[in-house]
């Protein structure tokens, strides 16, 4: 106990960095803040320069052995030089299984499988990719109720998006270790995105999350008659929002900006046609 971890990393998450002058709108929809550290081999020391003042969360991985720290949650404070913080490395759980097609017959690969919290701030806890025959392992996770997913973008193109859509987010307990995710087949979503008089939006970000949580399982962009399409997985449950001037690349599967709450519609079911968005601002 209190031995310094010589293979050991540090993972330090912004919760609520901000930027000098920044307001709360431009905060809401930057990406969260992230750095990952070596430790020291001999101290078990680490260092995370140039912060700039808010909340951070720091947790300490053993790379040798499935452990991590409970996470700390330090305050930068403006013109302090340094904080300090004690991370103790305790026994973690892991998961493994297999990424299959959606019929089950077949092991992918090359899928991103990604561990996240299941409260509602949804923190990635860890992630890999599974191999040449599907399987993924995933060490060091916490001893509690855990969300997990398959994240099929990376997957070779098929010149119109990856082949498959993204599994379901299943809930898996403590003690469960062999688990099966299913990619889903695709199905196209599309509609169009007009303000209150009816008038067309052109170039507005349309985003399709899974229902009643913050994943985000496709994205598109209006054209100049406000019409769009998404790829989305087939009989899903899907939220649409609308976000303005927000570059489609800087949406990632778990950590995405605060949507508008002006153009969100109740359940939609991939398949569907010609829903209409009507954002009021």
């Amino acid at each position: 106990a209190g031995r310094p971890i010589p293979r050991g990393r540090v993972q330090v998450i912004g919760v609520n960095p901000l930027a000098e002058n920044e307001d709360a709108a431009s905060k809401a929809t930057r990406e969260p803040f992230l750095m990952e550290l070596p430790t020291d081999p001999i101290s078990g020391a680490f260092a995370a320069d140039g912060l700039p003042p808010g909340f951070y969360e720091c947790r300490a991985f053993d790379g040798s052995r499935p452990c991590q720290s409970t996470p700390q949650r330090v305050e930068v404070l403006p013109g302090r030089v340094s904080e300090s913080v004690q991370l103790l490395v305790e026994e973690g759980r892991s998961v493994r299984g297999s990424v299959r097609s959606p019929t089950g017959a077949d092991g992918i690969s090359n899928i991103r499988v990604v561990a996240v919290a299941t409260s509602a701030a949804g923190r990635v806890l860890g992630e890999c990719m599974s191999d040449a025959l599907g399987r993924f392992s995933l060490m060091g996770l916490p001893d509690e109720p855990l969300l997990l997913y398959a994240d099929p973008s990376m997957e070779t193109l098929d010149g119109d998006g990856p082949i498959h859509a993204p599994s379901a987010t299943i809930l898996v307990e403590p003690g469960e270790e062999d688990v099966e995710l299913r990619l889903r087949r695709r199905a196209l979503l599309e509609g169009r995105i007009q303000d209150v008089a009816g008038h067309p939006l052109s170039d507005r970000d349309v985003v399709a999350y899974e229902f009643g949580s913050t994943r985000v399982l496709g994205a598109g962009v209006s054209d100049a008659r406000g019409h769009f399409s998404i790829w989305v997985p087939e009989n899903a449950f899907l939220e649409l929002d609308s976000v303005k001037s927000t570059p489609i690349a800087d949406y990632a599967m778990v950590s995405v900006p605060t949507p508008s709450e002006s153009a969100k519609t109740g359940p939609v079911t991939s398949g569907d046609r010609g829903i209409v968005l009507i954002v009021k601002d």
